[in-house]
């Protein structure tokens, strides 16, 4: 039997150019522990191997906002997801809703995946039918709840008429399911007067099976609770169902929608039941929300969440930050073995010892708990960076961002400043556009099949005659650390030929393009040097070794000439490090420079050359015409270029032990 995990799963190309500079910068070995994301995420990045983007159809207004993990509901070892759309156009329906489920897959998603690609195979769509249907309002994972060993899948409507559409797991699926398709023997339909939102709660009553929770707040103020049974349910069910032993009610109380959005909490107090989450809607107040502990013991059919006093549940205080209050797990964040949660803009810590009977806002100290940067709602998104702590997400405001926050034993800030995420602790996804309907995060699932926790964020758009975006981001590595400061360097080479130096923290290809001075650098990019177009060479050569000198020597070049050098670093991934610049490399082989001093440069009228050999040496203009050469002494040489034009000109100096070039400025 497959149980709801509500304990979180333990499981970039930026496009600029680096011109390297000669100070160092302390450099360390890399680990699972170290970066593994930008500080700011570039969603264009997400290429269908490392994640992609989901685009609702024409109809389909505000899709990314209700997207959802929802387990295994094929059987096929891989988790699947679903996204809502509760105001689509469906079959001509205004308002008739939909959602669309799309199965996991090991191989890479094309990106942006083509809804109207699901034919049963890869996923399914579930539509409405009627107008103001609003199917796929709420969508949620239950976990298995009909004791077959697969996970269900619930479709919520928000509307007063429609029922929830319970859809049982099952190995294969038609490629569009309506709610007239729906049986008994293959879902059920419960009779609501509306669902807000449902969600899966793990076992909370101790019989080993998993139970579920929706919100019907707009008339009864009320959630109710479903346990999960060994078998299929009836064909239909309704409130009588909630009579203390199939499940139960939990009373109204104060709040413009009590009850509004609900959620699991994990097992916040450690005593081995699954616990419950009820929040609110107040438009005037900061709204209270409560927690009701999983017991072995009957539940009344009506549960009072006033009454709660510490032992059963409690109540918590939200700031009024934003007048919903959402209301879920975040897994272990803080690394104690024990589930946390979050209320509104609250993350609360799970313990073993009492919780009081209302949790106060003053108990955020950072011990207890800590405020969350996001204003609307966050959600538990596993392990993504490998370090065996849980992480979050937290998401918007106003402002169109996402803040992804590692887990870590060292505590937390209170409140917790996303300015502070730099991709060790955390990172920023910017340009969501951000709502305040459903449920636009998820995480918890690994949808590709490697073993690392995934998540999702919705970009729903505002106002209603939009049409949104997913995004879904596969956890793991998604950066590469730069080079070392003073990295890529060159060194002494041939007359025909540059040794390429580099070293950085991680182990990659180095892919490089040399260009003639002349070249102009706004025009290379990833391609160009990936293809050597307009480079008199270009190739690739592993960089092995952390932290240690790799050189490389690339030959034939032309001699005494001046070159412009670009690279990157690639790891084994397919990330990339930004473009690095060598500007105006001019020898090939550099040994004499150190031994020659070229005075004062810039210069209006006479150039001194120290040499400490005789040498021969040509004055080159940018165009690569020689206006001037000759021979130098050992000892001090006068090169007098008062008749030459303003600007950048080049001096080759060349001895029998070699050559060395010079940037000279006339001014």
């Amino acid at each position: 039997m497959k149980n709801l995990k509500i304990k979180i799963l333990k499981k970039t190309n930026y496009t600029f150019l680096l011109f390297v500079s000669c100070f160092f910068s302390p450099i360390y070995e890399i680990t699972a522990q170290n970066q593994l994301y930008p500080a700011t995420f570039n969603l264009n990045s997400l290429n269908g191997a490392n994640g992609f983007e989901v685009s609702g159809l024409p109809t389909d207004l505000q899709f990314g906002a209700e997207s959802q993990f929802i387990g295994d509901i094929n059987n096929d070892g891989l988790e699947d997801m679903a996204f809502g759309s509760e105001i689509a156009t469906a079959n001509g329906l205004q308002y008739a809703g939909a959602a669309y489920i799309i199965f996991g897959s090991s191989t890479p998603y094309p990106n942006p995946f083509d809804l109207t690609t699901l034919d049963g195979t890869n996923g399914f769509i579930v539509n409405g039918i009627a107008y103001d249907e609003r199917r796929g309002a709420t969508i949620a994972g239950v976990g298995d709840i009909n004791g077959d060993g697969i996970d269900d899948l619930i479709i919520g409507s928000s509307s007063t008429s429609p029922d929830d559409m319970v859809i049982y797991g099952k190995t294969s699926f038609p490629a569009v399911l309506t709610i007239n398709d729906i049986n008994g023997t293959n879902g059920f339909l419960i009779d609501t007067p509306g669902s807000n939102q449902i969600a899966g709660l793990g076992d909370v009553n101790g019989d080993g099976i998993n139970d579920f929770i929706i919100a019907t707040p707009h008339w009864s103020g009320q959630a109710w609770i479903i346990f999960g049974r060994s078998n299929n349910f009836p064909t239909s069910i309704s409130s009588s169902w909630l009579d203390g032993t199939k499940g139960f009610k939990t009373s109204s109380f104060p709040g413009d929608r009590p009850s509004y959005n609900v959620g699991a909490a994990g097992d916040i107090n450690n005593d081995g039941y699954q616990d419950i989450l009820i929040g609110n809607w107040d438009s005037s107040n900061p709204a209270v929300s409560y927690c009701l502990f999983g017991k072995g013991s009957p539940f009344s059919p009506l549960v009072d969440l006033i009454s709660l006093n510490g032992t059963d549940g409690f109540s918590i205080d939200n700031n009024g930050g934003n007048f919903l209050t959402f209301v879920g797990p975040l897994g272990d964040i803080n690394h104690d073995g024990i589930d946390d949660f979050f209320s509104e803009t609250n993350a609360i810590f799970g313990r073993t010892t009492p919780f009081p009977s209302h949790f106060p806002q003053s108990s955020l100290n950072g011990t207890e708990g800590f405020t969350l940067p996001g204003t609307l709602t966050s959600a538990g998104i596993g392990d993504i960076n490998l370090d065996g702590i849980d992480d979050f997400i937290s998401v918007y405001g106003n402002n169109g961002k996402a803040y992804i926050v590692f887990g870590t034993a060292n505590g937390f800030p209170n409140p917790m400043n996303e300015s502070t995420l730099n991709g060790i602790n955390g990172f920023i996804i910017n340009g969501l556009n951000p709502s305040n309907i459903a449920r636009p995060v998820s995480g918890n699932g690994d949808i590709n099949g490697d073993g690392i926790a995934d998540f999702v964020v919705g970009s729903p758009y505002t106002p209603s005659t939009a049409i949104g975006k997913s995004y879904v981001i596969f956890g793991g590595d998604h950066y590469v650390m730069p080079l070392n400061s003073g990295y890529p360097q060159t060194e002494n080479g041939t007359p025909t030929s540059i040794n390429l130096v580099v070293n950085g923290p991680e182990t990659g290809t180095i892919h490089y393009a040399i260009f003639p001075w002349y070249h102009s650098s706004p025009s290379v990019n990833y391609n160009t040097i990936l293809t050597g177009t307009g480079a008199v060479a270009s190739g690739n050569f592993a960089m092995n070794t952390q932290n240690t000198n790799v050189t490389h020597s690339i030959s034939p070049l032309s001699e005494n000439t001046p070159f412009d050098i670009y690279l990157f670093l690639e790891d084994a991934s397919g990330n990339r490090t930004q473009i690095y610049g060598l500007n105006d490399v001019l020898d090939t082989e550099d040994h004499l420079l150190s031994e020659t001093a070229i005075y004062p440069n810039p210069t209006s009228a006479f150039l001194n050359v120290d040499l400490t050999t005789e040498a021969t040496y040509e004055l080159i203009t940018v165009n690569g015409q020689v206006i001037q050469k000759g021979t130098f002494v050992n000892g001090n040489n006068i090169v007098d270029i008062t008749n030459l034009t303003k600007g950048m000109y080049f001096l080759t100096v060349a001895t029998d032990l070699g050559n060395t070039s010079k940037k000279i400025i006339k001014n």
